[in-house]
Order: structure tokens, then C-alpha cells, then sequence
């Protein structure tokens, strides 16, 4: 295992907000990619269910993830979600294993 931090951040969008949501999600990926410790931030849609956007991220601490979700852009987007989303948002922490 890796000391970074993996994370996949799935959101369902509700059928009439998915085209803003998609835009809020894609309009923090630079500044995000930016960020101290920010390795990875992929913003990936789903062929087969095209209200469902999902984040691949990896940071290289705990510490930069947790200084990520109290940046200005994470916070705006946590205001906007609830109008936009049909679901929880989905968070799954990965560990990377290695032979």
C-alpha cells in the first residue's frame, strides 16, 4: 500500500440537472489539479447510465485531501448539490496494494 489517498466520488444527478451538474463538477477540476498534494482529479461520465458522474482522485496525504474539501470552489459545490442530485453522494476510499 501507498500512503496517498484514493478516492472514487460517484454523484447521480437528477434528470434535469445533470447538464449543471456536469458543468459545477468539470468547473473545479484546474483549480483542484492545482492544488499542494492533488496527484489525480479525473471527472469520468458512465456510458451506460448518463445521469452518473464520478471522480477518480488521488492525493498524496490525508492532510492535502482534508485541506481540498475546505477550498472555496468544494464548498460552493456542496451548497449547490442537493438541488442537483437524485442520491447521496457515493464515496469509496481505496488502498493501492502492490506485489
Amino acid at each position: 500500500m501507498t500512503g496517498s489517498v484514493v478516492l472514487v466520488v460517484g454523484f447521480s444527478a437528477r434528470a434535469d440537472s445533470v447538464e449543471e451538474l456536469r458543468e459545477r463538477l468539470l468547473g473545479i477540476v484546474d483549480r483542484t489539479r492545482v492544488e499542494e498534494g492533488c496527484l489525480r482529479y479525473d471527472l469520468h461520465s458512465h456510458a451506460d447510465a448518463p445521469l452518473r458522474l464520478t471522480f477518480v482522485e488521488e492525493w498524496a496525504t490525508p492532510e492535502a485531501h482534508a485541506a481540498h474539501d475546505l477550498t472555496p470552489w468544494v464548498l460552493d459545490l456542496r451548497e449547490h448539490l442537493p438541488a442537483l442530485l437524485a442520491d447521496a453522494v457515493q464515496v469509496t476510499r481505496l488502498a493501492r496494494l502492490e506485489p
